[in-house]
């Protein structure tokens, strides 16, 4: 049971949430080089670093211990035993005057921040613009519990998607015009996104629930029941972390606002965003996918097995065979991400971004996203089969973390600037990695399972000989202006034949893996 519960959400959701993120960035990713070309880089940095930390530090803050707290199981959302799926929506709801509460704090202190003689400018205006906007997204919260405890993928894809090309498209087309400020674009993107997102999520709140007597159970109730149950609880552990995660997540930005101009904010930005995409398009649909399989498998199996022990070797296969995937697709960034950085961004955004510092921090950053792969299939394991007292217990490991982490942020980037944010960013996640292995090895009484996920030998060591070879020839032949000359389709070609033979590596040696994803899904058709 527990083993089709698991696979079943994991593949459902990875394919549906993956279809949304393609759609959406794709957009989104075409917009943002358009955006980096037209815009300086200090205009960059106020919209990539400021205002991204704003509605991000609010909705995260806000709303992700809800998500997870709310997240039921496969049997308590069966026809005809709806009490937890009204007594999740129920709590989800306290989000939004929670919620409300965070954003106005936040824009207050951002234009405090600023000084009086600027709280009137037009960036003092957008900070404001930018907590209407997140107001108005929190409301569509108890909707989304819905559709996530539902398993209505499809509403989710077709929300986001619409919603991130409405915003994307006014973007560009208000930035073209020339008629209002930057900030003033960059905020009212944002609202635009956020009434998407609200309106689709209503649509489909009303239209799902429209003559069904459970609409009324629905609908806000701010009472002490919701607040008793085990699921406010759940959610309170999960905001307590997640304000941790942020810090964890956003912590160097926030230093490099406070130290840095916005010249240097502009290019750790433009690489964030570029670097990440990998890390939004495919880490993030499979984390949270991985997330829902194991919190719903453990949901599922708590109950049916009294052996940990039991449990532990049913749940082993799908953790293998998804971290192993990660450290697959991580391995190929970090391959031949140093060396190629420069000639992409060059491409891309032009001369203006490739000589400056960002293709050394985009190389950087590539080793950062093979961290991130594996720390994120690794924490969606923990928090998905962790008791509560072990969460507590996780978020004071995450403390210490966060400590470390900022501290290394301060120290590196006043010396080493985007490049230390970079090299602090991997301090983190090497902590946070070595933590959640040490948990696994003790949930399965060994690390066995963690050896299992590695990938072949013989596939590790072209990777390293391949990465290798790749920057001795950047480091000999690419090292003036760079034009697309021989030079330039020569290196290109390059890579085309190291990377095509890392793939067929990849496929023949790791051929039992591609076994494993198929016998799964096998499960979910």
């Amino acid at each position: 049971m527990g083993d089709e519960v698991g696979t079943n959400v994991a593949w459902r959701s990875f394919g549906y949430l993956f279809a949304s993120q393609v759609i959406a960035r794709t957009v989104t990713f075409t917009v943002n080089v358009l955006v980096a070309r037209t815009l300086a880089p200090d205009d960059y940095g106020v919209y990539a670093v400021q205002f991204h930390l704003i509605t991000t530090g609010v909705l995260f803050v806000a709303r992700e211990g809800f998500r997870r707290g709310c997240l039921l199981s496969e049997q308590d959302t069966k026809i005809g035993n709806g009490k937890k799926l009204k007594q999740a929506v129920q709590v989800s709801w306290f989000c939004v005057p929670y919620g409300w509460i965070v954003s106005w704090m936040v824009c207050k202190s951002v234009v405090g921040w600023r000084g009086v003689a600027q709280a009137q400018d037009d960036y003092g205006n957008a900070v404001r613009w930018l907590g209407v906007a997140t107001a108005l997204e929190l409301i569509s919260e108890p909707a989304y519990i819905l559709i996530q405890n539902m398993m209505l993928f499809k509403v989710r894809v077709a929300v986001e998607a619409a919603a991130t090309v409405a915003k994307s498209v006014l973007l560009y087309a208000m930035l073209a015009s020339g008629v209002w400020s930057t900030a003033t674009v960059f905020a009212l993107a944002q609202l635009a996104f956020s009434l998407c997102v609200l309106v689709g999520h209503a649509l489909f709140f009303t239209a799902s629930l429209k003559g069904r007597s459970m609409l009324p159970d629905l609908l806000p109730c701010f009472g002490l029941a919701p607040l008793r149950s085990s699921l406010s609880r759940l959610s309170l552990i999960f905001t307590i972390q997640s304000l941790e995660k942020l810090v964890l997540a956003e912590g160097e930005k926030m230093v490099m606002v406070m130290v840095q101009s916005n010249y240097d904010q502009g290019v750790y930005g433009l690489v964030s965003n570029l670097g990440s995409l990998v890390v939004r398009t495919l880490f993030q649909p499979f984390e949270e996918a991985a997330f829902t399989s194991f919190r719903k498998y453990s949901c599922a199996e708590r109950g049916e097995y009294a052996s940990k022990t039991r449990m532990a070797e049913s749940v082993r296969p799908l953790l293998a065979v998804m971290l192993r995937a990660m450290l697959l697709v991580g391995s190929i960034f970090a391959t031949f991400g140093p060396s190629y950085s420069r000639l992409l961004l060059h491409i891309l955004y032009g001369s203006t971004w490739s000589t400056s510092e960002a293709p050394a921090v985009l190389g950087q950053y590539c080793f950062y996203i093979f961290l991130l792969g594996a720390n994120g299939i690794l924490e969606a394991f923990m928090h998905g089969v962790m008791t509560p007292r072990e969460l507590s217990r996780s978020n004071a490991w995450l403390v210490l973390f966060s400590v470390l982490h900022i501290g290394a942020s301060a120290t590196l980037v006043v010396h080493l600037g985007a490049t230390g944010l970079v090299m602090a960013n991997c301090l983190n996640m090497v902590l946070r990695i070595a933590y959640a292995c040490s948990y696994v090895a003790i949930f399965f009484d060994g690390a066995s399972v963690l050896l299992e996920a590695l990938p072949s030998w013989e596939v590790a060591l072209m990777c390293g000989l391949f990465g290798t070879g790749s920057y001795i020839w950047k480091s000999v032949y690419m090292t003036g202006t760079i034009s697309l000359g021989p030079e330039s389709l020569a290196f290109v070609a390059l890579g085309a034949v190291l990377f095509s033979s890392l793939m067929g590596a990849i496929f023949v040696k790791e051929k039992h893996s591609f076994m494993q994803i198929r016998q799964l899904r096998k499960k979910v058709e």
